[in-house]
This record gives structure tokens, C-alpha cells and sequence, in this order.
């Protein structure tokens, strides 16, 4: 099992801390059954990170955390 981050656009959805809510600490089978999730009424940005990469790209300040609701869970699976 793997912990992963998840971040939902605040500009694509309109109930996206409510998807983040639901989903967290859920366990999956894949990054792409949490994609479907939280897509499931709505189209929009969803970047998943392993724990690692996360941490890293906001050390590099590669990601700007105030255009995205941040949420984490668990996949089986990482790609």
C-alpha cells in the first residue's frame, strides 16, 4: 500500500473540497480508480504524487498549493 496526495483545481470543480474530504485516507486499486472518483460529475485538473515527489516539487516550489484542494489516499498500485 502506498500513500499518495492528491490535488483537486479549485477552479474545475465546484464541490472539489468535498471530493477531498471523501476521498481521503480511502484505499484504491490505482491512480486512475481515484482519477475516476473524483471525476465521476465533473471534469478537471487531478495530479496525483507519491508522498516523495510531493514533498519534493513543493521543496522545488514547483507547485503553487493555493489553486488546489489537497487531499491524500492509498493505492495498491502505483504506475
Amino acid at each position: 500500500m502506498n500513500t499518495v496526495i492528491v490535488l483537486i483545481s479549485v477552479n474545475d470543480f465546484t464541490d472539489g473540497r468535498k471530493i477531498a474530504e471523501r476521498i481521503e485516507n480511502t484505499l484504491f486499486n490505482t491512480c486512475d480508480d481515484i482519477r475516476r472518483t473524483v471525476k465521476e460529475n465533473e471534469n478537471g485538473l487531478v495530479s496525483i504524487y507519491p508522498i516523495t515527489e510531493f514533498m519534493d516539487s513543493c521543496n522545488n516550489e514547483e507547485i503553487n498549493l493555493g489553486e488546489f484542494w489537497v487531499s491524500y489516499a492509498q493505492v495498491n498500485k502505483l504506475p
